[in-house]
């Protein structure tokens, strides 16, 4: 080989990624298609990760609070009186509406249609709020506002290559985002009518 063409390695400064700025490994919620039923979905945190590593943290402690209902591994979180039973109340499983179809292009989805939206009403959230002790607490949110939880379906239903077969429905999140809520239907999105295609539960 050439010599100028050689390559060699170079020790960088890179820092591996703390636990927490992962994001929860899968959450767990209803199917889409059938209530009575749980799957699994997994996370794209990819680019709440990285806004985490430039210290905005925000939307990966929604990610850990409002949509996966877990304590993020922080040193001394458990200080805040039962976290973990309130975060566990309000996961992305307690959602009490399922909508598909986003009206928008997705990804290669040209439709929306494969992308369907859990809607959920959190009472806490997370945030960073640097203190001796521990550097997250804990604030209420408002009742004014609702969880939009979106995700990208692995194997949507009527495609040519079937269903999943086992119990697991799964698919990847996408978005998460808390929303205002219908003046009229306070647990649902404001102008939920136009948002999306069809109500599945």
């Amino acid at each position: 080989m050439n010599q100028k063409n050689q390559l060699y390695v170079i020790e960088g400064g890179y820092n591996k990624l703390s636990a927490w700025k992962k994001g929860p490994p899968f959450v767990q919620a209803l199917s889409p298609f059938n209530k009575s039923r749980t799957c699994n979905f997994r996370i794209a945190a990819g680019d709440a990760a990285k806004a985490a590593h430039n210290r905005r943290y925000q939307k990966l402690l929604d990610l850990w609070a409002l949509v996966g209902g877990q304590v993020p591994p922080i040193n001394n979180i458990t200080m805040i009186k039962g976290i973990s039973s309130i975060l566990d109340q309000q996961a992305l499983k307690t959602s009490h509406a399922c909508f598909r179809g986003v009206k928008r292009p997705t990804g290669t989805d040209d439709t929306g249609w494969d992308t369907v939206v859990y809607i959920s009403k959190p009472t806490t959230r997370l945030v960073f709020e640097p203190d001796m002790a521990c550097p997250i607490t804990s604030k209420t949110l408002p009742t004014d506002l609702v969880l939009m939880t979106c995700v990208k379906l692995d194997f949507p239903e009527g495609r040519p290559y079937g269903k999943v077969k086992n119990s697991s429905f799964t698919g990847v999140i996408t978005n998460w985002e808390l929303v205002e809520a219908d003046y009229s239907k306070t647990n649902l999105p404001v102008d939920y009518n136009d948002r999306y295609r069809k109500r599945l539960w």
